[in-house]
């Protein structure tokens, strides 16, 4: 939700949010009150439930494909390590679909350790992993104690990648 609020706050002209089935209907009402909020003209926004793993939604794969860039938003996405093999699958899926520009960012904690396996697995799936040189972001993480945040960037290796790679998890 706060990334596509922050979204229409940028000019993006139409957004697709995705979450669990059971969060979609909260997603939905949120969306339709800053909508009514907002007072201006306010972007195409739609709400699909899409379980990491599964097959692309319809308006995910319409929109990817839409152009002229796809930007996909992650947003502490990386906090289970089960959860790693099919997230991983999801973007090698939608970033196939958004083509060559297509830019996936990611918010994580900023530890390399709990990070390795799921860049392993980017890696063999073909996609470029780039922490970006920022900032550390304080953020309070799900416990009491405070984390840092980093940025990275995901893109598809134009050498390695296919959209069809045999993704397991990384021993």
């Amino acid at each position: 939700g706060v990334c596509g609020l922050i979204c229409t706050q940028m000019g993006a002209n139409s957004l697709l949010l995705t979450d669990l089935p059971r969060v979609c209907p909260v997603l939905q009402l949120n969306t339709m009150l800053n909508a009514s909020f907002a007072g201006r003209s306010f972007p195409t926004i739609s709400v699909v439930a899409w379980r990491w793993g599964d097959v692309m939604p319809a308006e995910a794969a319409t929109m990817a494909s839409a152009g002229p860039r796809l930007l996909v938003l992650l947003s502490y996405v990386n906090y289970d390590p089960v959860s790693e093999v099919p997230l991983v699958s999801t973007l090698c899926e939608i970033l196939a679909a958004g083509g060559s520009s297509a830019l996936a960012i990611m918010v994580h904690p900023e530890t390399k350790s709990s990070l390795q396996s799921f860049v392993q697995l980017m890696d063999s799936a073909g996609l470029n992993f780039e922490p970006q040189e920022c900032r550390p972001l304080p953020i309070r993480g799900w416990g009491s104690k405070e984390e840092r945040a980093q940025i990275s960037y995901i893109t598809a290796n134009s050498t390695s990648f296919s959209s069809q790679t045999n993704i397991s998890s990384v021993s």
